[in-house]
């Protein structure tokens, strides 16, 4: 048995040197006729010949590993776009005399393109059928793709989710409708389980932010029916706040399945302050090449209440023909997420300009607003 294994892995190590030695020339596709080579190729990991390989002669070396993940991806593609028999085979051919360099041929058999026939949704009493339906956002006569048919397995367990069943399981399976015609037809069966309902909600993370804040983005009430769409909306609405940069929420207790689930919002607060410094250079009308430095400085979580405040300076003047001074800017911004107890974001801004006295005009202007 040994021997054996040695003899497999002398011969392995054979192939890989020599593959290794192997230089592609050219890539080409056969058989492919509702898909480009174009598409195809672009989706190839394998190392490809560039344009200026012949001149320079510096062709990629044949990785066999990645040309054989290549050939499934093409079969994932084609099996995406309804394809579900297509077949794919790689030839290696020599160029010329020299056995190093070496052409890619790539056979596709592309097979029939299959159909949605028919979509089978198993239900127990108390569902609507047509909003299951609905929720698959997969209907017959749709080009069929396995990818989809278990994306549309997800979207109809967030629906049944959403109707207050957090422990629901859905299941799906496809086969073609007969050996005749290029038709699938798609079955679903729901367990939707126990219906549960929001309990305690408890905040973990918390440093410098204050739990009303939480509270307030939070809809989840406790005794309300569970729903997954919510939870996702709720975190949606935390990370919007611009004050967390990584956010769950999560049910504390599933393993047995409880009527009532405590849920626990668990979050990571970004750093309150920020600054920048900038420079930039640009052109008027009136000026030569001016240049406009600008220094900021920010807190977006004031004691802990969501508001933010920003400082800012900037100076801009013309470097070339006169390298005069032309303005300088101090600003003050205060940002309010909810005005008067309502998600209402309102923005306050207080800027002044102290003026300047610059050519060809011999006064000064002074801004306040």
């Amino acid at each position: 048995m040994k021997k054996i294994n040695y003899i497999i892995l002398f011969v392995s190590l054979i192939l890989s040197t020599a593959y290794a030695q192997m230089r592609v020339v050219d890539i080409e596709f056969v058989g492919n006729r509702h898909i480009s080579g174009w598409e195809l190729m672009s989706a190839l990991t394998i190392s490809k010949p560039r344009w200026y390989s012949p001149i320079f002669g510096t062709y990629p070396p044949l990785s066999p590993t990645a040309l054989k993940k290549d050939l499934s991806t093409i079969v994932a593609i084609y099996r995406d776009r309804g394809y579900i028999d297509a077949k794919t085979k790689a030839l290696i051919k020599p160029i010329g005399k020299d056995s190093t360099k070496v052409q890619i041929k790539i056979l596709i058999d592309e097979g029939d393109k299959y159909i949605v026939s028919q979509i089978k949704i198993s239900l127990p009493d108390g569902f609507d059928g047509y909003l299951a339906h609905k929720s698959l956002k997969y209907n017959e006569g749709d080009v069929f793709s396995p990818y989809r048919a278990e994306n549309s397995k997800n979207m109809l367990w967030r629906w049944v989710a959403d109707q207050g069943y957090p422990y629901a399981k859905v299941s799906m399976n496809w086969e073609k409708a007969d050996s005749e015609s290029s038709a699938v037809v798609i079955n679903y069966d729901v367990y939707p389980g126990k219906k549960a309902y929001i309990g305690d909600i408890t905040y973990k993370g918390l440093r410098n932010t204050k739990v009303f804040l939480l509270r307030r983005e939070i809809t989840l009430k406790r005794g309300s029916p569970y729903s997954y769409s919510e939870i996702e909306n709720n975190k949606e609405a935390l990370y919007s706040s611009g004050l967390f940069k990584i956010v769950s929420i999560d049910l504390e207790d599933t393993v047995g399945q409880p009527d009532t689930v405590d849920i626990v919002v668990s979050i990571v607060e970004r750093q309150r302050g920020w600054y920048g410094i900038s420079l930039d250079f640009g052109s008027h009308t009136e000026y030569d090449l001016t240049a406009k430095i600008s220094a900021e400085w920010g807190h977006r979580n004031i004691f802990g209440n969501g508001q933010s405040i920003s400082l800012k300076a900037s100076t801009e003047g013309e470097i070339l023909a006169n390298q005069q001074l032309l303005s300088n800017r101090f600003e003050f911004v205060f940002f309010e997420p909810w005005t008067f107890a309502v998600k209402l974001p309102s923005t306050l801004t207080l800027y002044f300009e102290p003026g300047i006295k610059k050519s060809p005009d011999p006064w000064r202007v002074q801004k306040i607003g």
